[in-house]
């Protein structure tokens, strides 16, 4: 009620005008209409419960036997009331339901509680059984279609979980053969780290079938059987300055020195020339710290510019200049060389070698020092490690960066990609923390 008047108040104002229009429209009386009977060759009809038909006018149709009058809804219930075709109780006392239209004919005869009941009774009780009879028809056949459906469903199962048993297998067979490799790589890494075979600091490792390279502050690189003995099985020397860089192709190795050259390897163990420098690039004029191959081209970084050498012949078809800071880290996927420099990332073209993108990390001075592409169910992703002890994560189809990794403890310096896992490593300020960090991160990871 008002709070003032204290007289009930209408929220709104009934609509006349609608209502009437509301009340016009044509519909069927109730009593003409029955539940669509489920087609018994359709697989699925069945699987329609009969509470799901209530409501739907899909799901039903028109009674032939029933009223086939057309009515108007607002006169609905003043038809329903009196249709012959409703249901009704024998006020006698006998307890049958019939149609209003019989209802008559039955109390005339009938002497209640069912003592005095003539045919008309017994007519109705074998409408009744029929009509029971057409129900219980309707829901075995309801029935039958749930029953084929459920057939389905656990020969659809039971196919799933042959797949999945499949799949299963398969991946322990992956996860046997990852383990294995966890055990080659560990005792590399003991190899390496702790048998002192170097005489300086190793500034690079790369991995390549059977074999692991390693370049050193000691002028040298030093290639490893990991699959078997993890013996030493050859040192190249030649170079006049620690060797900051590495890159395979096949059975050529390249190696990239402070003394501002590049020298070409043999490593084919089986040839004759195994171990032995075929053929030293010069050109730098400063340490090539940074090195990578395509198909068709080697790419050196080298301070501010980029050298790009034919694979085959060894020869430098040209010099990309114009980078503002040093070039730490190059890497090559789908005819575009990403090239980390600063705090950026250029993205070149190689059909033309232009510059089409730059992808730039959050702060001034934050240097990229190195660089990694994986592929991954969503696409390409490239992976910039820098000085902030972080990981960017670019989406190479958008150029956006959709992720950061922020785990590290130190610069990332180095990355791979194992299965589509990044490894990342950060530089640690002494051996023994960097030693049990690997392991431990191995761990993790397997």
């Amino acid at each position: 009620p008002c709070p003032r008047h204290n007289v009930p108040a209408k929220p709104l104002v009934v609509n006349l005008a609608l209502c009437d229009q509301v009340g016009d429209l044509l519909i069927r009386c109730r009593y003409g209409l029955q539940v669509k009977r489920p087609n018994a060759e359709s697989p699925d009809s069945g699987l329609t419960s009969p509470s799901s038909l209530v409501g739907s006018c899909s799901s039903y149709e028109v009674d032939p036997s029933g009223c086939n009058a057309e009515i108007r809804l607002g006169n609905r219930l003043e038809h329903e009331n009196s249709c012959p075709h409703s249901q009704a109780v024998c006020s006698r006392g006998c307890g049958l339901t019939m149609k209003l239209r019989d209802l008559q004919e039955h109390e005339s005869v009938c002497g209640g509680n069912g003592t005095s009941c003539s045919s008309v009774c017994i007519r109705h009780l074998e409408e009744q059984l029929e009509q029971r009879t057409a129900e219980s028809e309707r829901l075995r056949v309801m029935l039958s279609g749930v029953v084929e459906r459920l057939d389905r469903l656990d020969r659809h199962v039971t196919d799933r979980l042959q797949l999945l048993e499949i799949n299963q297998a398969e991946h322990q067979d992956l996860l046997a053969d990852s383990l294995a490799k966890q055990d080659r790589l560990q005792e590399a890494i003991v190899v390496v780290n702790e048998s002192w075979c170097h005489r300086g600091p190793i500034w690079c490792l790369l991995g390549g079938g059977d074999y692991l390279y390693s370049a050193s502050g000691d002028k040298s690189v030093k290639m490893w059987q990991v699959s078997s003995s993890n013996e030493l099985l050859k040192t190249l020397d030649g170079h006049d300055g620690p060797v900051l860089s590495l890159a395979l192709t096949g059975s050529v190795l390249f190696s990239g020195s402070q003394d501002n050259t590049i020298r070409v390897w043999d490593v084919a163990p089986a040839s004759a020339e195994f171990g032995t420098c075929l053929k030293t690039l010069k050109g730098h004029t400063d340490s090539v710290s940074t090195l990578c191959v395509s198909k068709l081209y080697l790419f050196s970084g080298s301070f501010t510019l980029v050298k790009v050498w034919d694979l085959a012949s060894r020869i430098c078809l040209r010099t990309l200049t114009g980078f503002v800071r040093w070039v730490r880290a190059l890497v090559v996927s789908q005819q575009l060389l990403y090239v980390g420099c600063g705090n950026s990332v250029l993205v070149i073209d190689l059909c033309n070698f232009s510059t089409v993108r730059s992808l730039c990390t959050d702060e001034e001075g934050n240097n990229v020092s190195c660089l990694s592409v994986m592929r991954t169910s969503a696409g390409l992703k490239l992976l910039s490690g820098s000085h902030d002890m972080s990981v960017a994560v670019w989406s190479l189809h958008n150029m956006l960066r959709t992720q950061t990794l922020q785990r590290h403890q130190g610069i990332v310096t180095a990355m791979a990609v194992l299965r589509f896992v990044p490894i990342a490593y950060a530089h640690f300020s002494n051996r023994a923390s960097c030693h049990q960090e690997v392991k431990k991160t191995i761990q993790i990871l397997f």
